[in-house]
């Protein structure tokens, strides 16, 4: 079986927490198991194996959300040819490529659901100062929510097996 791990979180030179230790456990636990491709959009801490590290976009001035945005069509493009058996991705609010090409692919899509970030958008607050609040409210409410609202439904809805 040829698995294809998709990391694309728009988080950068993360050296320890749980997410990296994590994300390091399961890639190292399939590679023991299957023939895995890892690609990712920066180096992984404790990975054992290769990782194809697909230079992320970084638009001046631009939110790292909406650079993850389009982003997935960076990974869309370089992977839509591919041959694999399936795709296993972590979810992220503005990550929709493993799901997508599982579906073009016609091959299973396993998603790695922790928590929901429409939830997270609607009930976590900050502690910021009053202005930036304000415009983090703003920004949330009219951009933010509604297209993390489509990405996290169509991710659900196209996957075959979710992990949590």
């Amino acid at each position: 079986m040829k698995l294809l791990y998709l990391r694309t979180h728009y988080w950068f030179n993360l050296k320890a927490g749980g997410s990296v230790g994590h994300t390091a456990g399961v890639i190292n636990s399939f590679s023991k198991q299957t023939n895995i491709t890892v690609v990712a959009n920066d180096n992984l801490v404790g990975v054992d194996g290769d990782i194809k590290v697909i230079k992320p976009i970084k638009i001046p001035l631009c939110p790292n959300d909406i650079n993850e945005l389009f982003y997935n069509k960076r990974i869309i493009n370089y992977l839509k040819d591919s041959d694999y058996d399936v795709i296993y991705q972590r979810y992220n609010g503005f990550s929709f490529s493993g799901a997508y090409l599982a579906q073009i692919l016609n091959i299973p899509f396993v998603l790695e659901f922790n928590s929901s970030d429409v939830w997270k958008i609607k009930h976590w607050k900050s502690n910021d100062k009053l202005f930036k609040r304000v415009i983090k409210s703003v920004y949330n409410t009219l951009i933010k929510l509604p297209i993390v609202n489509i990405i996290e439904n169509y991710n659900l809805q196209k996957s075959d097996i979710i992990v949590v």
